[in-house]
């Protein structure tokens, strides 16, 4: 009798061992997705002050070069984005000028064999004023046009 109880026992620990290798490959799985959707929320929150940086240096009278380095340093101050690649783009239009950034987020290791990684962007729009106070003429310019108005008759 005490043979089987000790056999008994021993099936029942490892039932316990069993079902713990079954269910721990899925813990550890959402497990890393919860840390992989952490760092791309991390890397949007960044990506949006990257373009704030940016555009207060385009306002600063900054070129695009000089804002290309800036944003690229300022992602360097973190050290899980510091290899990652950044790129800033700007696009033109007659009424506004928009500011993108683009960084691929970093890869945990058991979600990198999932495929091409996501890449988060990030873009302001810089309006262009067209009815600005600083565009109405000043009575003295208002003068000086009458003026050349007279001297051309």
């Amino acid at each position: 009798m005490k043979l089987h109880q000790v056999i008994g026992g021993n099936c029942a620990s490892g039932q316990a061992l069993l079902e713990l290798a079954l269910i721990m490959p899925v813990l550890l799985i959402l497990f890393a997705g919860m840390m992989q959707l952490a760092l791309i929320c991390q890397t949007n929150l960044l990506a949006h002050m990257a373009v704030r940086h940016a555009v207060q240096i385009y306002w600063q009278g900054g070129s695009k070069r000089q804002i290309q380095s800036e944003v690229a340093d300022y992602f360097r101050r973190y050290p899980f984005m510091a290899d990652q690649n950044v790129q800033v783009s700007w696009r033109t239009t007659f009424l506004n000028e928009t500011v993108e950034v683009a960084c691929e987020p970093p890869m945990l290791f058991p979600m990198a064999w999932l495929g091409k990684p996501p890449v988060v962007r990030a873009s302001m729009c810089l309006a262009r004023e067209l009815f600005s106070l600083r565009r109405i003429p000043t009575f003295s310019d208002i003068m000086r046009f009458g003026d050349k108005l007279r001297e051309s008759r």
